[in-house]
């Protein structure tokens, strides 16, 4: 699941993504006017989740900071489920790229 981390809690769970840790996908964020931050991550992820795993949405809250991308909830399952997609997307630049491409230019 790398670049992301899996952390489990007592009653929930995290997935974790620090800026930095993808940044063959960091630079094609830049390349498009994104800043590769948590909160551009989330709404990478958001369009994932919508367009590839539907299912998944109502088991992720999101809550990311300048520094780091988190999604969370209390389905283990479901995030490890994200995490594995995600990972294979952060290694495709052909894929992120074409997400970023969707997502159109900064606000």
């Amino acid at each position: 699941m790398e670049p992301l981390l899996f952390v489990e809690h007592a009653q929930s769970c995290s997935l974790i993504l620090v800026v930095g840790s993808a940044p063959a996908a960091d630079a094609i964020l830049n390349d498009a006017g994104w800043e590769p931050n948590g909160y551009t991550w989330e709404r990478v992820v958001r369009r994932v989740v919508r367009r590839d795993l539907p299912d998944l949405a109502p088991s992720i809250a999101f809550d990311p900071e300048a520094d780091m991308f988190v999604a969370h909830g209390p389905d283990g399952s479901a995030l490890r489920a994200l995490g594995t997609h995600l990972a294979a997307l952060i290694a495709d630049r052909g894929r992120i790229a074409q997400i970023v491409a969707e997502m159109g230019a900064p606000d």
